[in-house]
């Protein structure tokens, strides 16, 4: 199951959050980044690094970072313009975060639970 959905700004690529809360599945924290410029939709990378479900997805202004949030309270930042690596996770929240958005400049993520 998905619950998050967020478009790169050019619209070449959708991020995807799987996993439900409360359901246990196989693909629960993965992030799947798929290409809009084919014919046919196609999975160009598989993010794998959070194991609770993911809650909310969003790319950066400048196209250059994705944040998936999830059930497990973190946010995970990932390096769009670098094969998706992980460039961190930030940690502290009291509860799930259920929405995120970037600042104007790409600089900040703000999230609300």
């Amino acid at each position: 199951k998905s619950r998050a959905l967020g478009f790169l700004p050019n619209g070449h690529e959708v991020a995807v959050g799987l996993g439900a809360e409360g359901e246990e599945s196989a693909n629960a924290g993965r992030v799947l980044v798929v290409s809009m410029l084919k014919p046919e939709l196609e999975v160009v990378k598989e993010l794998k690094d959070c194991s609770a479900p993911i809650t909310v997805v969003g790319f950066a202004p400048d196209g250059e970072c994705l944040a998936a949030g999830a059930a497990d309270y973190k946010i995970y930042i990932f390096d769009a313009l670098n094969s998706y690596a992980l460039k961190c996770v930030c940690e502290g929240h009291a509860e799930v975060p259920r929405t995120l958005d970037f600042s104007i400049d790409s600089l900040h993520v703000l999230s609300c639970t």
